[in-house]
């Protein structure tokens, strides 16, 4: 069986190479800069955590991009008015999109990204781990919902026994519980 990191190697070559991988990660949002090498399909540009749920997104919508955003409050001549947010535009198409989207569910139901799985819940996502385990992080998707989790120390030292598919997986899926629960 290949490494996880010659697989991520093959697929980037098949998906035409580096350049390509990062035109396409430049299309979802992420704003790079990214490696000009193999080592750009293990993941190795720094991203935020905004940029990087940012950039799920289309998978759980269709293949459009959004623009994250905050208000606090949107006020002319002293009263409220109505602020809406760039309309999403289309970067992958609804078929890719489902595509990875289904990739990403075999992660929740039989890979690692199990402990996120809620059931009752067609849940998706991807796990992270960074090689020395400073970071670990859980990008999931439920519905129209991309939440993502991180877990780091604010000195950058590495974590005992934290990986993307354990803590930050299991939050994600405490976190969606909980909204379920006080929606129903």
């Amino acid at each position: 069986m290949l490494f996880n990191r010659e697989r991520a190697e093959r697929v980037m070559q098949r998906g035409g190479g580096p350049r390509s991988v990062a035109a396409v990660a430049q299309r979802l949002g992420l704003p790079g800069p990214f490696p000009r090498d193999a080592s750009i399909a293990l993941g190795t540009a720094e991203v935020t955590l905004l940029d990087l749920v940012a950039a799920y997104a289309p998978f759980a919508n269709g293949g459009r991009r959004i623009a994250p955003f905050g208000v606090a409050e949107a006020r002319a001549e002293g009263r409220p008015i109505a602020w809406l947010p760039p309309a999403p535009a289309p970067v992958i198409t609804a078929e890719a999109a489902e595509a990875m989207r289904r990739m990403m569910g075999a992660t929740v139901s039989r890979g690692t990204g199990r402990a996120a799985a809620v059931a009752g819940i067609a849940v998706a996502g991807k796990t992270g781990t960074t090689q020395d385990n400073r970071d670990a992080w859980f990008i999931g998707i439920a519905g129209g919902l991309v939440m993502g989790i991180w877990l780091g120390n604010d000195d950058a030292t590495p974590m005992e026994g934290v990986a993307g598919g354990g803590l930050p997986a299991r939050l994600f899926r405490d976190i969606l519980e909980t909204a379920r629960g006080r929606a129903g």
